[in-house]
């Protein structure tokens, strides 16, 4: 079963974003229940369904899919509901930055 390691931090300021691309990731919830969240995200091109176990420790089960852009209506900018189930539109900027391990880092603005 495929696991992610999740670990959250305060970074001090924004210069890791100096020449750091990133995609910009809009991201809505179809279920938010503890045992189980259920997210769709479009970024670019793609779009994905994610299926998250409950959490233990720093670890939870995840499954993800890709699935037609087409066949996901996004929120607009202002959106604070994502259009599909009424719950909560998130955006966010993901990067990847290499410091000997690939991190990923997700600046979160709801």
């Amino acid at each position: 079963m495929p696991a992610e390691i999740e670990r959250k931090f305060l970074v001090a300021d924004d210069s890791w974003r100096d020449g750091t691309p990133g995609v910009r990731i809009a991201q809505g919830y179809l279920s938010q229940d503890p045992d189980r969240t259920v997210r769709v995200r479009i970024g670019g091109e793609k779009a994905w369904l994610t299926i998250k176990g409950r959490t233990h420790g720093i670890t939870h089960a995840e499954f993800e899919y890709a699935i037609p852009v087409d066949a996901v209506a996004p929120p607009s900018s202002s959106a604070k509901r994502w259009p599909a189930s009424g719950k909560s539109a998130v955006a966010n900027h993901r990067a990847g930055i290499m410091t000997g391990r690939r991190i990923e880092l997700a600046c979160i603005s709801p």
